[in-house]
């Protein structure tokens, strides 16, 4: 997002329908806004504040946007405290009065700036990390040319208690602002975690081991080596039969390992039933309907769950020279 001062040299005014949801994309490195109105999103009542004439850019600083005659404003606040909060409450209402529209980033992985120092150096939050078969923190590899003292930012857990109220944080703290929406930038802690060898936090495993008694009886799952239910350890389970973290990556396809899949699904949806909150809590702090939308890089099924709550898309273009195709979409 640094380079958001480039000149916009690329706009698509094309409309994808995709999961019910209408999509535009505009440009400068590139940003795309989807504005789907209700249908499909539960629990919503209003109209989308997207129109398909909407003009989006993604700003770092706060001065980003003077540069740009557009409609709507993905802005990093890199909001830490709540002394933070006022001057971006002004500059909110300043872009409401010359007529735009402003979401707040919320960078739940990527973290930046002031918000990268705070949380690397707060011990809870390096607490409330994705742990691998071996229990070590999984670094965020697309963060290696940003590390902090070396260290290369971890993947954050999904079900860990303290970087859940981190997120709640933000949100009380978007809402203070006045921003009319909330763009999720590389939201999906644990799931994304998954595909490295976590997560094997002992929220994670606690929490998996309720979703298996909840699933099957207690016979279906002494059939598959189960012998206490009560006491099950995933992490375990999996040691003994991969052996090694090396092993179990090689063992995460379905069918491949008992449980994988189920192990998959039950961190999706905890992440899903976790931005879902988060979007509802910033409805009703704000009394009307708070619109969601993520950083959907490549519109994956990998994302497919979170669809029924999402009011818009907001996926990176980067642009090439002036007459170039789009070096990635």
């Amino acid at each position: 997002k640094s380079d958001c001062r480039r000149p916009i040299c690329l706009l698509l005014a094309a409309a994808v329908a995709h999961a019910g949801v209408t999509a535009m994309a505009g440009a400068t490195r590139g940003a795309e806004i989807a504005g789907g109105g209700p249908a499909g999103r539960a629990g919503a009542t209003a109209t989308s504040i997207f129109k398909r004439s909407h003009i989006p850019i993604w700003c770092d600083g706060p001065t980003d946007f003077q540069s740009y005659n557009v409609d709507v404003l993905m802005q990093d606040m890199n909001l830490v405290v709540e002394a933070e909060v006022p001057p971006w409450r002004e500059f909110v209402a300043a872009r409401h009065a010359a007529g735009r529209l402003v979401c707040a980033e919320m960078r739940p992985l990527t973290h930046m700036g002031n918000m990268l120092e705070w949380a690397m150096n707060d011990a809870g939050m390096q607490e409330a990390v994705c742990r691998d078969l071996d229990l070590q923190p999984i670094p965020i590899l697309w963060m290696k040319e940003h590390p902090y003292q070396g260290r290369i930012p971890p993947f954050y857990c999904s079900n860990h208690p303290r970087y859940r109220e981190f997120l709640r944080q933000q949100i009380r703290m978007f809402v203070q602002t006045g921003a009319d929406a909330v763009m999720v930038d590389d939201g999906g802690g644990s799931p994304f975690g998954l595909r490295h060898g976590g997560c094997f936090c002992r929220y994670c495993v606690e929490g998996f081991r309720v979703y298996l008694r909840n699933k099957y009886p207690a016979a279906r799952l002494r059939e598959q080596g189960v012998e206490e239910p009560e006491t099950f350890d995933y992490r375990r389970f999996a040691l003994r039969r991969a052996g090694d973290l090396a092993s179990y990556k090689k063992l995460l396809s379905p069918g491949k390992l008992p449980f994988s899949a189920d192990f998959q699904r039950f961190l999706r949806e905890s992440d899903v039933a976790l931005f879902r909150e988060l979007q509802a809590l910033a409805s009703q702090l704000s009394g009307r309907h708070i619109p969601m939308g993520w950083d959907n890089v490549d519109c994956g099924g990998q994302y497919a769950p979170y669809y029924p709550f999402w009011d818009a898309f907001f996926s990176e273009i980067t642009s090439g020279s002036a007459g170039s195709a789009p070096s990635t979409a």
